[in-house]
């Protein structure tokens, strides 16, 4: 009882007074209350010189008064062998490195949270498991452990624009300064609408990343994805609008990393720039009109987001590297890092690298997991790296073309191979001429390919083609790389639209592309459709 009180005084009084005012402070009122104690229980120390007033240590603020080691604390709960590990695992491996804990506005770490979180895991008995399970019977006895897990973990995650200043950071939020500013405002904002959504905690990524721990930072940007997955609710703060009307406008559908901020989560929430909810629906991803409008600043088909149907992974390259055409990030290699949790893959950050290693990196990665031929469907410029192969893009930019062909669907027999000599592949090879448009235009070019392999009298391109004045040494050709297999006696044919690039070498020489602003598709021959098709392996 004495100790308690010891700790109490002790951290009551230090807030107001220095060390030695404590110490002396805190002496007094021992001794002040020991002879309260004396005197109640021995009539003769009655001397009002030797009584000291005890403190009122009941009117103390309890924010002041720290926990100490005699404090009563509640008993420990005992978790089923399966939730205690289960409960553990997803704690480090599918939530954030820390939470906010509202209304506080306090940090966890994880194993903060974790005893934050556990006695609530003491609800999950072997009763509750068994009548989920009767009422999903296609989930198994650890995929129902986890939803009630996740279900008492629940967090809101927030997807804003950050400020050029002022925003709280990690090691603000760790001082206990007194923070104001636009940043804390807004901050304060989010976990103000976060409590109102009913959890109890949230995540920012100004504050609750520590960005000075390089292994902390590399987690958390290859984590972001999963974590705004796992979210209960996605709350995006859209700083220039003002209404539903203009939702399009806003600068929050053009920044890199908002991209996976919005395909990620199950359930999103938009506000204005007053903080006013821009629907009246619980889940924005409901809301019709609005993900309307969020189509035509994204390009990202509304049903696709309203049924939720986004699963990250290496498939429809193009089209999802569409979506992140033209969007901006503060360091160049964000705009490949914020990519990583949408296809499914994982590379290390190295910020220094520039803007085209890294997007380099981000597509060897696909390549590792992936022979789509949607890979190559873009024009542009090569990523500038150096490495041998100049068939791989500089940025998301170059797959922002309306009419790229699909690709993604068509059955592809042969496996794309990066080596030391560039990309291997197996391509049907149409000879052809290439020469200047005008003599004036030095970057628009005629080819004329062979007219028994395909329909075209003559293809128009327009790119790179200076190498039209190497002289007649130099050879032309288009490599056709989309084909497909026979699904009934496995041979290799010839789609009905072909597409490819445009190559030119000096012979014997390897092939190299040709950067082109546009696709070239080309209509076979029909005596190219009943021929056997011989291909060149090259490495471009």
């Amino acid at each position: 009882m004495i100790s308690q009180c010891v700790a109490r005084i002790y951290a009551a009084s230090k807030k107001y007074l220095g060390i030695k005012d404590v110490c002396l402070y805190t002496s007094l009122c021992i001794f002040g209350g020991i002879k309260t104690i004396l005197q109640s229980s021995n009539p003769c120390c009655t001397s009002p010189a030797l009584v000291s007033p005890a403190p009122d240590i009941e009117n103390i603020p309890p924010s002041t008064i720290a926990p100490t080691p005699d404090s009563k604390s509640p008993a420990p709960v005992t978790l089923l062998p399966d939730v205690e590990n289960l409960f553990r695992r997803y704690i480090y491996d599918q939530i954030p490195v820390r939470l906010i804990l509202l209304p506080e506005m306090r940090l966890l770490d994880r194993d903060a949270l974790i005893s934050h979180v556990r006695p609530g895991m003491g609800t999950i008995t072997e009763e509750a498991v068994r009548t989920r399970q009767n009422r999903t019977p296609a989930a198994t006895r650890e995929h129902v452990i986890i939803d009630m897990i996740r279900e008492r973990v629940g967090y809101a995650i927030f997807s804003h624009r950050w400020f050029s200043e002022g925003e709280p950071t990690y090691q603000d939020m760790m001082k206990g300064n007194r923070l104001g500013g636009a940043g804390y405002e807004k901050l304060k904002r989010f976990c103000d609408t976060a409590q109102s959504a009913r959890v109890t905690y949230a995540w920012s990524d100004t504050c609750c990343i520590n960005k000075d721990s390089s292994s902390e930072l590399d987690e958390s940007i290859r984590s972001m994805f999963r974590w705004y997955r796992n979210s209960f609710i996605c709350i995006a703060y859209l700083g220039n609008t003002d209404c539903l009307d203009n939702v399009g406008d806003d600068e929050w559908f053009r920044r890199g990393w908002t991209l996976q901020e919005l395909i990620a989560p199950k359930c999103i929430k938009f506000y204005g720039r007053k903080w006013n909810p821009l629907t009246d629906a619980v889940n924005d991803l409901d809301h019709w009109k609005i993900l309307k409008k969020v189509e035509n600043a994204t390009t990202i088909r509304a049903h696709f987001l309203q049924g939720r149907q986004f699963e990250p992974g290496p498939k429809d390259i193009a089209e999802r590297m569409s979506w992140a055409a033209g969007r901006t990030t503060t360091r160049g290699e964000d705009r490949a890092y914020s990519l990583m949790g949408i296809f499914g893959v994982s590379m290390s950050v190295a910020y220094g690298e520039g803007p085209d290693q890294a997007f380099f990196r981000l597509m060897e990665a696909i390549l590792h997991v992936s022979n789509s031929l949607d890979i190559l469907n873009w024009t542009g410029v090569p990523a500038s790296t150096s490495h041998a192969t100049c068939m791989l893009p500089s940025s998301p930019d170059c797959y922002l073309t309306k009419n790229h062909p699909k690709l993604s669907a068509l059955q592809n027999p042969q496996s794309l191979t990066l080596t030391n000599r560039g990309l291997q592949l197996d391509l049907l090879v149409i000879p052809g001429e290439l020469s200047p448009e005008t003599p004036q235009n030095s970057n628009r070019a005629i080819f004329r390919p062979d007219r028994t392999m395909v329909v075209e009298d003559a293809v128009a391109v327009e790119g790179s083609v200076e190498s039209v004045n190497k002289g007649q040494s130099c050879q032309y050709a288009i490599g056709v790389w989309n084909i497909v297999q026979d699904g009934v006696n496995h041979s290799r044919v010839v789609p009905r639209e072909m597409t490819g690039c445009l190559m030119f070498r000096f012979h014997p020489s390897s092939w190299k592309r040709i950067p082109l602003k546009e696709y070239i598709k080309l209509t076979p021959s029909p005596k190219l459709f009943h021929s056997r098709l011989l291909l060149e392996r090259v490495f471009l």
